[in-house]
């Protein structure tokens, strides 16, 4: 049902307005940053060492501690993927610990800042993941209060 005032349709405004909010979220929750952190969060939780090249090491900090300080000073190339690796095995052994799942997480969204964040409800805790300038790789991962 139409309804207008002063030449107005203000059903067709609000369908309008409607379909353009519900494009903004999808774009913002679809975006190729929060796909990259997606991919990456789910490879880390799953143990998917594929997700290595996704990951700026050099500069990574994870929940408080600075992986990249401590791979910096690995003495050569092979070290450094033994440690890529245990990094990820891991991540994902103190995932399945705490008992949580992917599905745990939900609301991903791109902030104005241009970080990931994603909602885990049951802790009322925020993950918050900052990427590389080139927006290509993950550097950053921490908790913040929600």
């Amino acid at each position: 049902m139409s309804v207008k005032r002063h030449g107005v349709d203000y059903a067709a405004l609000a369908l309008v307005a409607g379909v353009a909010a519900a494009a903004a979220f999808a774009h913002l929750s679809g975006s190729p940053e929060v796909r990259l952190c997606r991919r990456v969060f789910a490879g880390l939780v799953n143990g998917n060492e594929a997700v290595r090249a996704a990951i700026e090491w050099e500069r990574l900090k994870a929940l408080g501690v600075d992986v990249g300080a401590a791979y910096a000073r690995l003495p050569d190339e092979r070290e450094q993927q033994e440690y890529q690796q245990a990094f990820v095995r891991s991540f994902a052994e103190g995932f399945q610990r705490g008992g949580a799942t992917l599905r745990s997480f939900t609301n991903w969204r791109l902030g104005e800042d241009g970080t990931v964040s994603v909602e885990y409800p049951a802790k009322q805790k925020t993950l918050r993941f900052r990427l590389s300038a080139t927006g290509k790789q993950v550097q950053e991962i921490g908790w913040t209060p929600s």
